[in-house]
């Protein structure tokens, strides 16, 4: 079940506190972001102004993990590959879920109880159904 942005507001300050504890959030420029190998940019968790961002928000919906999903399935534009690969680099350090990436259309943690909801969602996506076709078969 889909849950809007903010259900996971009042949980954004602990999720931001424990990744500090683990010393993932640094101090930059009046706002806190995590530095992330390869990348030239931080990804930003806290605005200067103390607000929060989708980076926060994306974070902590996957590290609640509300649906108690063995995968979560994130089907979204080419424009959001950066973002989402950031995001999915930080979670295993925060809670050891593994993740992958397919193509740049695809972007993977995965649930299989909704496989076949999502495959109805993207049905007229030709492309995007093929790639999940062909990674459903994979496992």
């Amino acid at each position: 079940m889909a849950k809007g942005e903010s259900f996971y507001n009042p949980y954004i300050p602990g999720v931001i506190e424990e990744l500090t504890h683990k010393g993932l959030v640094k101090e930059s420029a009046g706002a806190r972001a995590i530095f992330i190998e390869g990348y030239c940019v931080p990804l930003i968790v806290v605005k200067r102004d103390g607000g929060y961002n989708y980076a926060s928000t994306d974070l902590v919906s996957l590290c609640l993990n509300e649906e108690k999903a063995d995968w979560i399935i994130y089907v979204t534009d080419s424009s959001q590959e950066q973002h989402f690969t950031m995001i999915f680099k930080v979670c295993p350090c925060f809670y050891g879920q593994p993740n992958m990436q397919v193509g740049s259309r695809l972007l993977i943690i995965c649930t299989q109880k909704s496989l076949m909801w999502l495959l109805a969602f993207i049905k007229g996506r030709m492309e995007s159904a093929f790639r999940l076709v062909k990674l459903m078969s994979f496992y």
